[in-house]
C-alpha cells in the first residue's frame, strides 16, 4: 500500500481543484444547456435557447451568492478566470 488511498476525499476524489476538468474555448463554444464549472467557483450557465453567460458563486456572510460576470460571447473564458 503506498497510501495515496488515504489523501482521497469521503467518496475516492482527490480534493482541491480538478484542474483536468477545467473548460477550454472549444468547449465553451459547443457546451450543452446546463451549469459547467470551470473551477474556484466559475461556471458557465447554458440555457436550452443557446444562450451562454459566466457565473462566480461565492459565499458572503454565510450565504451561497451567484454573480453574473457577463454573456459568454462578451466575455472571453480567460478574462472570466480572471
Amino acid at each position: 500500500m503506498d497510501g495515496s488511498s488515504l489523501d482521497r476525499g469521503a467518496r475516492g476524489k482527490q480534493p482541491g481543484p480538478h484542474v483536468e476538468k477545467r473548460l477550454n474555448a472549444a468547449f465553451v463554444r459547443k457546451a450543452p444547456p446546463g451549469r459547467h464549472t470551470d473551477g474556484g467557483g466559475l461556471y458557465l450557465q447554458v440555457d436550452r435557447s443557446g444562450a451562454r453567460r459566466w457565473l462566480l458563486r461565492i459565499v458572503v456572510r454565510g450565504k451561497r451568492k451567484d454573480f453574473g460576470l457577463g454573456a459568454a460571447n462578451l466575455v472571453s473564458l480567460s478574462e472570466a478566470r480572471e
